[in-house]
């Protein structure tokens, strides 16, 4: 989706390009992770989150729109999902290979574009906050109070940056920082924004 940079949250210090060609568990509270993509944030069982991502990004990829299920790659992730009680020892035993690992993180990108593209404004919203809004969404989730939080703001660069910096007094400091960095408008840019909301009648 044009104005999501997934460079950015890609990036070491934000999501990170994982190295593992296995599962893992990456933090206390994490499901099985492949790639980035926990699946244990995602309902298991046909027509489920999994299978529903796995499914809309084969119908993407089909000239028909009507694609097959990557049915393997669902059956080996599916045991995992809705769990949190994987242990990193567990997951890093079921080993991927590196076009699974793109195949999942491409399907999971999918899904998010279209959420997004169905929430209110969200067409309007400056490219590099629709960028942190994603960032935030996919560590959190979309339900997340964090995102909610996040896109009252959705509006105005600076107040999400100064949000992005309180959230990192209690968790993941240097993460919200580079966010907070990314969105917050150069001077100059912030004070066009805010003569375009309030003196520009043709705004």
């Amino acid at each position: 989706m044009a104005g999501i940079d997934w460079s950015f949250i890609a990036q070491k210090g934000i999501e990170g390009e994982s190295e593992h060609l296995t599962g893992y568990v990456p933090r206390e509270g994490s499901g099985f992770t492949v790639g980035s993509v926990d699946v244990g944030m995602h309902s298991g069982e046909k027509y489920g989150d999994l299978w529903t991502m796995l499914q809309s990004y084969a119908n993407k990829q089909s000239p028909s729109g009507a694609g097959s299920i990557n049915l393997p790659l669902y059956e080996k992730l599916n045991p995992y999902a809705l769990r949190k009680d994987v242990l990193d020892e567990e997951a890093r035993k079921i080993e991927f290979d590196k076009d699974e690992i793109e195949y999942i993180t491409q399907a999971k990108r999918y899904q998010y574009e279209r959420k997004l593209g169905k929430m209110e404004g969200w067409d309007k919203i400056h490219p590099k906050a629709k960028t942190i809004l994603t960032s935030v969404g996919w560590q959190y989730g979309l339900d997340s109070d964090h995102f909610k939080d996040l896109y009252k703001l959705k509006g105005d660069r600076n107040k999400m940056a100064e949000q992005l910096i309180e959230f990192g007094k209690s968790e993941y400091e240097e993460r919200r920082k580079l966010e907070a960095k990314h969105v917050k408008p150069s001077e100059e840019t912030s004070y066009m924004e805010q003569w375009n909301k309030e003196d520009n009648i043709f705004a």
